[in-house]
């Protein structure tokens, strides 16, 4: 097994974890240390090259923020995730 495999799988087993734990944490409503969560799983799919997952992620931050009543940070959120998309299409 190579290092860039075992990488991979160390990102892919990170990204995993943390979309659960924004799950579980959006469920009992603490939408902020969801939003952290997925924060942090948007910079593991940054560091795997994973434009999809950082999609994804966006868009529960920024269903977070908008339950947190912060509707300008939760349009950023879905601005980036937007910009993601744009760039997917165009290359």
């Amino acid at each position: 097994m190579t290092y860039l495999s075992i990488l991979k799988q160390e990102y892919q087993l990170t990204m995993k974890l943390y979309n659960i734990l924004g799950h579980v944490l959006m469920t009992w409503k603490l939408f902020q240390k969801g939003y952290d969560a997925f924060k942090k799983l948007r910079d593991v799919s940054k560091m795997a090259h994973d434009l999809e997952t950082s999609m994804y992620a966006l868009k529960q931050m920024g269903y977070c923020q908008y339950s947190l009543k912060d509707h300008k940070k939760a349009m950023k959120c879905y601005k980036c995730q937007l910009q993601i998309a744009w760039h997917l299409n165009h290359n």
